[in-house]
């Protein structure tokens, strides 16, 4: 807080040692880089201190100061999930400076079921190209790499239903180098989580992880084609009174805001 070159800062989001055994596999999938590319480090303590981006940061570990987070206009409140997301991006482009600090973390259980779970990624996905849709920028783009996976896995199928079958060299580049490159990165994220998580959770999390990148691109497609909620009515805000403490603890203020 007393850095000036810092005007964002926040750190990762762990698993409780206690969660239940979904969960400890739902942690796996958050820390891999396969399923969640740079954004793992919002789940792991990965790294060290260092300048990061909105990837990086999630708004249930946040602090944003008070000038930055005014000078770029608070939160797009037509979005919901990854109204932080866009504000982080503002303030970035902006020329704030975005802190990440595995040090500063807080636990928090993941969702209970694989369906809470996967609903959860479609969600994220829709939030993503909601935002790209009203604040396109560059940092979106690798988040459309599950979309691009779930047109792969609707062309497979086409195929395998014999709707079209294109020849063999085309069909072996297009449906089977694809998939075989999935596997082996699959493979590798299984052998890269072993010093992490073991291999017990390494591998039961391993079956899942194509699901993740199914949840968050159906989520994506939804997202590109739904409707955006509309800009929320001020006339429909509620008074809220702010009563200000001095350090003494007297009661200084109770103005309407």
């Amino acid at each position: 807080m007393e850095r000036e070159d810092a005007d964002v800062v926040g750190g990762p989001n762990l698993c409780p040692a206690d969660a239940g055994w979904m969960q400890s596999l739902f942690a796996v999938l958050l820390g891999s880089h396969f399923t969640f590319g740079p954004s793992r480090a919002r789940y792991v303590a990965a790294g060290k201190q260092r300048r990061s981006s909105e990837k990086e940061l999630i708004l249930c570990n946040l602090l944003i100061r008070r000038s930055a987070f005014e000078a770029s206009g608070g939160f797009d409140e037509a979005l919901y999930p990854n109204e932080e997301n866009a504000l982080m991006e503002r303030i970035d482009e902006g020329g704030g400076k975005l802190w990440y600090d595995p040090n500063l973390f807080v636990e928090r259980f993941p969702r209970a079921t694989l369906g809470s779970f996967y609903k959860m990624l479609f969600r994220y996905g829709c939030g993503r190209a909601q935002q790209f849709r009203r604040h396109p920028s560059t940092g979106s783009l690798m988040n459309m790499a599950p979309a691009g996976f779930v047109v792969y896995l609707l062309w497979v199928l086409w195929m395998s239903l014999g709707s079209w079958y294109p020849p063999p060299a085309i069909a072996w580049w297009l449906g089977a180098v694809p998939g075989l490159l999935y596997v082996l990165l699959l493979g590798l994220q299984v052998l890269a989580n072993l010093p992490c998580f073991g291999w017990i959770r390494s591998l039961g999390a391993a079956p899942l992880m194509p699901g993740c990148h199914v949840a968050y691109g159906i989520g994506f497609w939804r997202g590109c084609f739904g409707r955006i909620a509309s800009e929320p009515d001020q006339s429909l805000r509620s008074q809220v009174h702010i009563d200000r403490m001095d350090p003494g603890g007297t009661l200084s203020d109770n103005s309407p805001a």
